[in-house]
């Protein structure tokens, strides 16, 4: 029996081997953007282990014999994991010798990479960096390297295209690391874009060269895709209808407002906002259908060249975003596959396309999209037709449900934990919302491809338009109904990488006995499971036992927090606490990571829940035997008691004092002066602070001060 098994287990590993190839290679990558960096002479230990390989397929004593054939094995997994390793720092234009932050000079040739998009007082844009003159030698260095730019809100500059070529102040400046506690991380993420540094200019410091150097056929895709976008404002009519269908046809997004964001969101539906493999798959099998008359002989390679050409143009169109240019590489293997192989592994199609995909940029790793959409196809293969098979429905209508029904929990039992580690929640209607996107995405899909091929004719563009205005109006109200249900998010989940690791292991587990009914992956999953909800209960008694102050770093904002237990105490501008995107980014992540459960605000000086041990008293705080003493425009010296000592003086709001003479008065240990203070205040207090024997710390620079009691 073990014989068996292991006879069995090795057929399956020998049907799937550019799956064995990828893991090592996937590996190599990760290990070379989150461990390792930048190595010396990792191409010489590439060659060498290479050499090794060519020599043990060679030398038949070791190749022919079945007990030295595992050295062979040993090897390409080696190779392939270097491979991941030199690729991804050949890729990264950090690394090179004329990237352009390695390089002096005052004024820097940028190019747009994308035309400029409109922020809310600004425009933005990613360019290449490809020259910087330096005025002191009167030199011009070729260079490499990307930035993201925002140029000032002007009517002129909103005329800037793709390709545009600029001269500019080299002012770029490192992107800075997150200054809150779990906020973001902004700067790791622009990083996995390659970009590192950022800049603002005005337009008077903007000098257009006239020269565009763009690729001529993505500069068509451009202003094809504008035309398209003026068609659909035209026909489309309401503001969540337009920006519904812009992102479901075109990818552009720039006018989703924040309503329509979460509807999608809460209810499980945003892939659908975003063009993705979902459109890419609806678009392949309607040209599948459609050109069915090509099946035969010579006429194949026909239809796979018209099918590829659509899918890639379609790819190139909506700007070739990377859930679209993955899609596309999966669909060319498939269909490449299935024209010269009669049985076509989707595994090995799967592994072929990330192989590629990561060839070209191997930071691709990194996207949430990648991720997710890989785990969604895996999801779908291994669990769809057997979720399918459980009930037999003789109701053509009731099996299309159970079909979308299926297809929909299948991938969710595999993408459910990067949902909870990324965006910290988990839809519970999930699989009532996709009865309703699949559908209707497949319609505003068709439809809106017939509106663009038929724009020319009034009359026919009218009715088509008419149509597909219908369909995304019960598109929308569709989601915001499925929204509305009770309990239809549920909201603030924090999973650590360990846990979410433990999540997959236990759900692939599972996944093995609901296919298979081993017995051993049952326990294995159970085990996980306990040992999720021990870690779980070990973290909440920790979590009882916090006493915390956080004084954030927020520009332009004061907020100074009082965590005891579970339970929350913010001291902040109304302007933050009544803003829930700004909540969300400075200050709820931290919340869930430290398991806050009842959230108190105070726009002043308030009575408090009994829970905490803390006395406010105008801008007197003692929290659990720590002093802190906060300055603002209303701070009145004559209020505070005489020789009153503090641990901490928090300068908020501009306020500026005689610092010696409070010192004098009520002595202290050190200055927090956060955000809410402009560049003069600050440098008035580091200047008075220079001659007191008290610490300076400066949010602006150091990030949230964290006082753990």
């Amino acid at each position: 029996m073990p014989n068996n098994r292991t006879s069995s287990f090795t057929a399956v590993l020998s049907r799937i081997p550019l799956v064995r190839l990828i893991v090592p290679f996937i590996l190599g990558i990760a290990v070379y953007i989150h461990v390792t960096g930048y190595i010396n002479n990792i191409n010489v230990v590439l060659a060498a282990f290479s050499i090794a390989y060519i020599f043990a397929i060679t030398f038949n004593k070791i190749y022919r014999s079945y007990q030295y054939r595992w050295i062979a094995g040993v090897l390409i997994y080696c190779i392939m994991f270097l491979l991941g390793l030199s690729l991804t720092q050949t890729r990264t234009s950090a690394n090179k010798i004329n990237y352009f932050e390695n390089v002096k000079g005052s004024y820097v040739k940028v190019q747009l990479l994308e035309p400029v998009v409109q922020k809310t007082n600004s425009l933005k844009a990613e360019v290449n960096v490809i020259e910087v003159l330096d005025d002191e030698s009167k030199s011009i260095t070729k260079t490499v390297g990307k930035g993201l730019v925002y140029f000032e809100n002007s009517p002129n500059l909103h005329e800037l295209a793709y390709g545009d070529q600029l001269i500019v102040p080299n002012n770029f400046k490192t992107v800075d690391p997150p200054k809150n506690p779990s906020q973001f991380n902004y700067k790791r993420y622009l990083s996995y874009n390659h970009m590192h540094t950022q800049a603002y200019f005005k337009e008077n410091q903007v000098i257009n060269l006239g020269i565009n150097s763009g690729y001529k056929f993505k500069q068509f895709t451009f202003n094809l895709r504008a035309n398209f976008l003026e068609t659909l404002a035209k026909h489309i009519k309401g503001n969540d209808e337009f920006s519904v269908a812009s992102a479901l046809l075109l990818g552009y997004k720039d006018d989703l407002d924040d309503k329509i964001i979460k509807a999608y969101s809460s209810t499980g539906a945003m892939h659908v906002l975003a063009v993705s493999g979902l459109h890419v798959g609806i678009i392949y099998i309607l040209l599948h259908l459609l050109l069915s008359f090509l099946n035969k002989g010579k006429l194949r390679y026909l239809k796979a060249i018209i099918i590829l050409v659509i899918i890639w143009f379609y790819a190139v169109l909506t700007g070739m975003s990377p859930s679209v240019f993955r899609a596309a590489t999966m669909f060319t293997f498939i269909t490449v596959g299935t024209l010269f192989i009669r049985h076509v592994n989707i595994f090995n199609v799967l592994a072929a396309s990330a192989f590629v995909i990561l060839l070209v940029d191997p930071y691709t790793i990194m996207a949430v999209g990648f991720q997710m959409s890989y785990l969604a196809v895996i999801g779908i293969v291994l669990l769809q037709k057997k979720l399918y098979s459980m009930w037999a429905p003789s109701n053509i209508a009731l099996d299309w449900i159970w079909k979308i029904t299926s297809v929909s929990i299948a991938a969710q039992a595999v993408t459910f934990p990067l949902g909870m580690y990324y965006f910290h929640q988990f839809p519970t209607y999930f699989p009532i919302s996709n009865l309703i996107v699949i559908p209707a995405a497949s319609f505003i899909l068709y439809l809106g491809m017939a509106l663009f091929a038929f724009s020319s004719i009034p009359i026919l563009s009218d009715l088509i338009g008419y149509a597909l205005n219908g369909v995304l109006k019960v598109l929308n109200q569709g989601i915001y109904f499925v929204q509305s249900f009770p309990h239809s998010l549920i909201f603030g989940i924090d999973i650590s990488l360990m846990e979410t690791f433990l999540i997959f292991i236990c759900v692939f587990a599972l996944a093995v006995y609901f296919l298979l009914k081993s017995k051993p992956a049952l326990i294995v999953s159970l085990s996980i499971c306990l040992i999720i909800v021990a870690y779980n209960f070990a973290e909440s008694i920790e979590q009882t036992k916090q006493k915390r102050i956080t004084i954030y770093s927020i520009n332009k904002t004061s907020g100074i927090e009082f965590a005891d237990g579970r339970n929350r105490y913010l001291i902040s501008d109304s302007s933050l606490i009544n803003d829930e995107s700004k909540m969300l980014f400075y200050v709820k992540h931290n919340w869930w990571k430290t398991g806050a459960r009842d959230n108190y605000f105070s726009y002043e000086q308030q009575s408090l829940p009994s829970v905490f041990n803390i006395y406010h008293h105008k801008q007197f705080i003692n929290f659990n035997g720590v002093k802190l003493l906060i300055l603002d425009k209303e701070f009145n010296m004559n209020q505070l008691p005489k020789s009153e000592t503090f641990n901490y003086v928090v300068v908020t709001k501009n306020a500026k004092i005689n610092l010696a003479e409070l010192y004098n008065q009520n002595p202290f240990e050190e200055l927090i002066i956060d955000a809410s203070n402009n560049y003069h205040t600050i440098k008035h207090y580091q200047s008075f602070s220079k001659d007191l024997p008290i610490e300076l710390y400066i949010t602006n620079d150091m990030g949230a001060k964290v006082i753990d009691i």
